[in-house]
């Protein structure tokens, strides 16, 4: 068996390309641990098989032209990846938020590894909505603001950051008070012990 140029591409296309771009979709949707090169390939690969099996008739069905259309043979089969690639991440994407499989085994009495690696990803992941915080810095001081669609908290393991859109004083009677005139604060990893969220 003779594998030419022709088959590495259509090979790598269908079972590197589309594996990569799913697990890439799924890290947009739902914060994942990074994997090591060697295991991440393997995971590209277990992605791209579950692509090809959802989508075999369609592949087959491009595939039976491809002596008659040539060029646009490899333009349609391209395409094909990208986009069953995308529908497929959006679905494993959704499926693993809403921990559809998790539940499921769950009912069985079995318990499943959460595939989310912190707890911080794990909350800053599905806070949908505005959120009141209160950050303990390691000096001891307090730093109150508003967690809203404008600010951003870090996925970098290495490096977990926080920006509020919003920064507040508590007064006397408790009440908290907009600081005027910022634009926010950002504190560094290095600066975080505690952080508390309000609704």
């Amino acid at each position: 068996m003779t594998i030419n140029t022709y088959d590495t591409i259509l090979y790598t296309a269908l079972f590197v390309v589309p594996g990569f771009l799913i697990d890439e979709i799924i890290r947009t949707i739902m914060p994942q641990k990074r994997l090591s090169a060697q295991t991440a390939i393997l995971q590209y690969i277990k992605y791209s098989i579950i692509n090809l099996t959802l989508w075999s008739w369609l592949f087959l069905l491009i595939n039976g032209i491809k002596d008659e259309c040539g060029v646009m043979y490899w333009l349609l089969i391209s395409l094909t990846v990208i986009l069953t690639s995308v529908v497929t991440g959006i679905g494993i994407g959704i499926i693993k938020k809403k921990e559809i499989i998790k539940n499921i085994f769950i009912k069985f009495g079995i318990q499943t590894k959460h595939p989310i690696p912190t707890a911080w990803e794990y909350k800053f992941s599905n806070t949908n909505e505005p959120k009141w915080v209160i950050i303990t810095l390691s000096s001891g001081k307090i730093v109150r603001g508003l967690y809203g669609t404008s600010s951003f908290s870090s996925s970098d393991e290495q490096f977990r950051d926080i920006y509020l859109q919003e920064v507040y004083m508590q007064k006397s009677e408790g009440m908290w008070e907009k600081v005027d005139r910022s634009d926010g604060i950002w504190v560094s990893p290095k600066e975080i012990s505690l952080i508390e969220f309000k609704n």
